[in-house]
Order: structure tokens, then C-alpha cells, then sequence
């Protein structure tokens, strides 16, 4: 018992010590590398996420970040933050991240599920994103978007819009975002959550950043809590706006997609307390630029 209360003692002071953007408040779990990994990227709900992911794979400058446009002049991509760090190839160990690095890829019922890393955003917030975001939508036919973009008025037409609702729960279950969520899938989903490597919310971008950091080693850098992909609901480090997203949208309209937030809020929370409540610390200089 005392050789265990001196290792989680020695944790919380390395952390305290040598990762001066997050701070830890008690006693922690010890840190244990993640050999191999891959992310399910849930659309609207953090690409951003990817500068940590290749900070952490790679020996690079503390500053390196993706390209914030590419040619069509739209925000960044996945794909494009492969072709920017592509000039560290030689400094990535890529053997780390498993399958394709990009794509709002399902979860395979035979992938093990404890190598996967997840962001997991509210709802009500992922979904007026999204309608802000050019109805974006992902798995649906050419046919259903079309009659979607000319049928959809207001964010409540689109999250009422088959194939829009539930996609966090079709993704964590195999199935396309746009898929008919059936019965028990919710379950399903917060099934393979529980065994997630690791689980961060998009509504609390530093705390998150912090966490994999106190789970899984490394140095946090300052371009990791930056949102590089903004849209019209947040500002430029990822937290939401104060407006109508709560009153336009109610959980009812989506509840699979809550009944999961909400189990990833549980987890998350859960694992915070384990790890010691890591907390961003912001350094003196930094200024918040609104988006």
C-alpha cells in the first residue's frame, strides 16, 4: 500500500513538474504510453483533436500545426493535416496510429475497441455545427441530401431530417452516421465506450487535452488547445457560444446521441478524478480570439 501511495505521489509531482500547461490537483494514476491507437473521428465534434494526436507521434516543434485553409479556401481538413505534417514524416512514428488517419470511419465490430481514442460533443451542440456547417451530414445518398438541402429550414427541420439524429451512436456501433438507429443500439454504443482508451468531451477541449496528456505522457504544447478548424459556433479554443443551441434543440429529438453523451460524460468524469483533475493552465500571454 505505501510502495503504491508513493508511485501515485511521484506521478502527481512529475506532472506538476514538467507539463507546465496542465496542472493536476491531487495524487494520480501513473502515465502509461499509448503504443497503438486509432481515433474515430465523429464529425462536428473536434478535428482539432488530430494537432495532439500528431504532436504526440511525432518529434516536432511545439508549434507545428496543420495549414488553417487549403486551396478551396475552406477550414482544414484531416487530410490536410496529413499533407501538412507530412514534412515530419521522417520524425512520426505512424506505426502508432492503426488504419486510415482520416474519414468519420464506423468502428468495426471486430476492432479492439480498448486502442480507441474519441471525442464526444453534446448533442444539441454537434448538431447545430453541423447546420451551420453546410447540413453536414456524412453516409447519406445523394438523393436524401438533395431533398434534405431543399426541405431543411431551421436547425430543428434538420435534426427531425432522417439520417441526422444518432450518429455518434451509429459510429461507435459499426453503422454510418446516417443510418436508422434501432432499438438497443444506444446501449451498444456506450458498451464500446466503457472500453475506450480514452474518451474526451468537445465542450471541455482543455480538460481533455490535459487528461490524454496525464494518461498517456507527453508534453502538452499550446497549439493543441486551439481550435484550428472553427466554425460558426465556437470560439477559436473550441468552447461553444452562449446562444439559442439549448433552446432550439431539445435532447428528445436526439436521444441516443444524449443517452451516449451522457455516459462519456460519466466515464470522462470518472477518469479525471483517477488522473488527478487535470486543469489547462493558460500561460500570461495568451488571448482568446473570438470566431
Amino acid at each position: 500500500m505505501i510502495h503504491i501511495k508513493l508511485l501515485l505521489l511521484f506521478s502527481w509531482l512529475t506532472l506538476v513538474g514538467s507539463q507546465s500547461l496542465c496542472q493536476t490537483t491531487s495524487p494520480r494514476l501513473p502515465t502509461q504510453h499509448l503504443t497503438k491507437f486509432f481515433y474515430l473521428h465523429i464529425p462536428k465534434a473536434g478535428t482539432s483533436f488530430a494537432t495532439c494526436l500528431y504532436h504526440y507521434v511525432c518529434n516536432i516543434s511545439a508549434d507545428a500545426k496543420p495549414s488553417t485553409h487549403h486551396e478551396s479556401a475552406h477550414p482544414v481538413s484531416l487530410p490536410m493535416f496529413e499533407k501538412s505534417f507530412g514534412k515530419f514524416k521522417n520524425q512520426c512514428n505512424l506505426t502508432q496510429w492503426l488504419g486510415r488517419r482520416w474519414g468519420h470511419i464506423p468502428v468495426s465490430p471486430r476492432a479492439d475497441a480498448s486502442r480507441m481514442l474519441v471525442m464526444i460533443r453534446d448533442p444539441r451542440r454537434r448538431i447545430l455545427s453541423a447546420y451551420h456547417y453546410g447540413l453536414h451530414v456524412f453516409g447519406m445518398s445523394d438523393e436524401a441530401r438533395a431533398t434534405m438541402t431543399n426541405s431543411v429550414k431551421s436547425v430543428t427541420d434538420f435534426i427531425r431530417f432522417p439520417g441526422v439524429a444518432g450518429c455518434m451512436t451509429n459510429l461507435l456501433t459499426g453503422h454510418t452516421c446516417a443510418s436508422v438507429v434501432t432499438p438497443g443500439r444506444a446501449e451498444q454504443a456506450i458498451q464500446v465506450l466503457r472500453q475506450a482508451a480514452f474518451i474526451g468531451i468537445t465542450d471541455d477541449w482543455d480538460a481533455s487535452i490535459c487528461l490524454f496528456h496525464a494518461m498517456f505522457g507527453g508534453q502538452p504544447v499550446p497549439v493543441e488547445f486551439h481550435n484550428v478548424r472553427p466554425t460558426a459556433t465556437l470560439t477559436a479554443r473550441g468552447q461553444p457560444y452562449q446562444h439559442s443551441a439549448h433552446k432550439a434543440i431539445s435532447i428528445e429529438e436526439d436521444p441516443a446521441d444524449w443517452q451516449v453523451y451522457q455516459a462519456a460524460l460519466d466515464i470522462f468524469r470518472t477518469r479525471q478524478r483517477a488522473y488527478g483533475k487535470p486543469e489547462y493552465v493558460a500561460p500570461e500571454s495568451e488571448s482568446v480570439i473570438q470566431r
